[in-house]
């Protein structure tokens, strides 16, 4: 049995995102080293890992293949807006074997149907995703929009608030690594929040 994980806006390898989150780290090699623990604390070697987005930022090749070869789990990316890198090294063949051989990059959304539930996933948030007026039968209530993208900044807020004021509910989560304690969070998890 394997569990399967949610996690984006990793940002490995950036000094900048620390500051723009307000991370609480005193550089990249400190943030990529938990990041690297905390995910490997609650992942397992069969795992199914989602990144939704933003994995690396502007890494070198083999910083993206020490640290692919590190985490546990199989990783699926969903492209972010800071992923053309990783996404050219492994379409170009730049990274070793087995390195590319621990990602599959699934585009920029994903359908993800999970215990007659469906969860789309992207990087960006969708107010209007699939689903989210089908309130016949309640299937509102079991479709889940996982994103990442707003960071801890006014955009989370605006999001936060855009859902707080809608009449039909909205199952918006936001799975970014900074809201989670810096590590992925599990389906379960997700499947508790309404």
């Amino acid at each position: 049995m394997h569990d399967i994980w949610f996690t984006s806006d990793l940002h490995f390898g950036s000094y900048g995102i620390i500051k723009m989150d307000g991370r609480p780290f005193a550089n990249q090699n400190e943030m990529d080293e938990t990041l690297i623990e905390n995910w490997n604390a609650v992942v397992k070697k069969y795992d199914d890992v989602y990144v939704l987005g933003d994995f690396f930022h502007h890494s070198r090749r083999h910083d993206m293949a020490d640290i692919l070869l590190q985490l546990h789990g199989k990783i699926h990316l969903i492209i972010g807006n800071h992923d053309e890198y990783l996404v050219k090294a492994l379409k170009n063949g730049k990274l070793p074997q087995a390195a590319s051989q621990r990602i599959d990059v699934l585009g920029e959304i994903k359908l993800l149907n999970y215990q007659k539930r469906k969860l789309i996933l992207c990087h960006y948030p969708l107010p209007t995703y699939p689903g989210r007026f089908h309130t016949r039968n309640d299937e509102n209530l079991n479709t889940y929009m996982l994103y990442g993208h707003v960071h801890t900044t006014g955009e989370y807020d605006m999001i936060r608030q855009l859902i707080a004021e809608q009449e039909t509910p909205m199952q918006m989560i936001n799975v970014g690594t900074m809201v989670w304690e810096y590590r992925p969070v599990n389906i379960e998890e997700i499947l508790k929040i309404q």
